[in-house]
């Protein structure tokens, strides 16, 4: 995923994660610890009758601390 996001010049992720998930606090704690972070400027957004909290990925600081491990 990251080469596709480095060749198609993808500088952010954004994410939308729905406050009632019965999993909210697992997924969030999970994002955050891959380089997710709250998004500043729009903490929170409505689409149709839901509420989601917006995470945000800058991958231009992240490209560096990539890491290839061989399986």
């Amino acid at each position: 995923m990251m080469d596709f996001t480095e060749k198609m010049s993808i500088k952010n992720i954004v994410l939308l994660l729905d406050r009632k998930n019965q999993d909210y606090v697992k997924i969030l704690q999970g994002m955050m610890t891959v380089g997710f972070v709250n998004e500043e400027k729009m903490k929170t957004t409505k689409l149709g009758e839901k509420i989601f909290k917006v995470l945000k990925m800058t991958l231009k600081q992240i490209q560096d601390e990539i890491e290839e491990i061989a399986f």
